[in-house]
């Protein structure tokens, strides 16, 4: 899957049970605009060198392409919750299209 969007939170280094070490971040995809607008949050994890962690930060519109993982927990009132987790295989930096109306400003 590809999904396009802000990353919401600083990049986390972690280490695995095994040893090796891989990234974490929110991401938020924004769908919509003004009061029809809906945000929905990715939790990332990424394998990815260091270098490119280096590359990224909070606040930076990027494609995140990878595999989708939903992820079953309990919140803290005892009621069944799920988050939905990326196990990104690459994480590219890319620039929003200017759109039509907001051009000539």
């Amino acid at each position: 899957m590809q999904v396009y969007g802000n990353i919401a939170t600083p990049i986390e280094k972690r280490t695995a049970k095994s040893g090796k070490e891989f990234f974490t971040f929110r991401l938020a995809e924004n769908n919509g605009k003004d009061d029809n607008r809906t945000t929905t949050w990715y939790d990332v994890s990424a394998f990815i060198s260091e270098l490119d962690a280096d590359l990224l930060s909070k606040g930076q519109f990027v494609k995140v392409t990878g595999r989708l993982d939903i992820q079953a927990f309990m919140k803290r009132n005892n009621e069944p919750g799920a988050s939905a987790v990326v196990l990104a295989s690459s994480i590219e930096p890319v620039e929003r299209k200017t759109r039509p109306a907001d051009e000539g400003q």
